[in-house]
């Protein structure tokens, strides 16, 4: 029998904010679903799924898929649509759960932005997005850890690897209600101990870093647009405005106002 040959195609991450569903439709290739964080409801053909974080589902091609429920508020989730190249690749894929958990997800999330990040350097880089595939593919094909292994034992997961994570989803999702504990949830650790592990390798706290990342947004809002303070501190991510004004106080020394009124690019103030 033929080695399986599989060509990678697009992917992409989503980030729900509380509002929409998955939309039903039915692709000409196969797609891989992988649930970072929270939950996520869903229809192909006529099995239903619930895929919690750490769940795969593989949709195949051809067949309808949808939502069954509105997504929630922290649900995130990677998609890649990939096409099996002979009879060979059909049938290995067929032949995996369609759901199932993944054994290592910290790996498998690797993967997944390593691949987006091929994708939008390189895309056309066939063959490195090929590559990436095999691994990915790998990751599916292993037994899954029960989730206390993951959950009750975090020394066991490589500092590096937690602490490049965490940055990396404060410098993605910044804006939205994040927190060490959320944050921690997602890295399948220990709040605490990934809140020590990061100051200790960046001597800063993981909402400091939160803050930073909110005020760099903001003062461009301030600069730029006529939106009011209120919508940009919801834009930013604040959703109590007393607190986005002490924060911004506290970093500028100023009122949100008069750093408008010294830097704005010609725009009117607001409340």
């Amino acid at each position: 029998m033929a080695e399986p040959i599989y060509k990678a195609l697009h992917a992409g991450r989503f980030y729900s904010r509380g509002k929409g569903r998955h939309i039903t439709r039915c692709n000409p290739e196969w797609e891989l679903i992988f649930v970072a964080s929270g939950s996520l409801d869903m229809f192909a053909g006529n099995q239903k799924f619930h895929l919690a974080a750490g769940d795969r589902l593989l949709l195949e091609a051809g067949v309808e898929h949808g939502g069954l429920s509105d997504y929630p508020v922290g649900l995130s989730f990677f998609w890649l649509h990939f096409q099996p190249q002979n009879r060979s690749a059909v049938k290995f894929i067929k032949s995996l759960p369609q759901q199932a958990a993944v054994s290592d997800r910290l790996r498998l999330t690797e993967y997944l932005q390593f691949y987006l990040s091929i994708q939008s350097s390189s895309p056309g880089d066939q063959t490195a997005k090929d590559i990436v595939w095999q691994l990915i593919l790998h990751e599916l094909t292993k037994q899954s850890q029960p989730d206390a292994e993951l959950s009750d034992h975090p020394d066991m997961l490589p500092p590096a690897r937690l602490v490049r994570e965490a940055r990396r989803i404060i410098q993605l999702k910044y804006y939205t209600r994040i927190s060490t504990s959320t944050i921690a949830a997602e890295l399948y650790c220990n709040a605490d101990y990934l809140g020590r592990l990061y100051r200790t390798t960046f001597n800063t706290t993981i909402t400091d870093d939160i803050h930073t990342m909110r005020m760099r947004l903001t003062v461009k809002l301030l600069q730029n647009s006529q939106l009011s303070i209120k919508e940009i501190a919801n834009r930013a991510g604040f959703e109590d405005l007393a607190h986005f004004r002490k924060i911004f106080f506290r970093t500028y020394a100023m009122t949100p106002k008069q750093y408008r009124n010294i830097n704005a690019s010609g725009y009117a103030n607001s409340e």
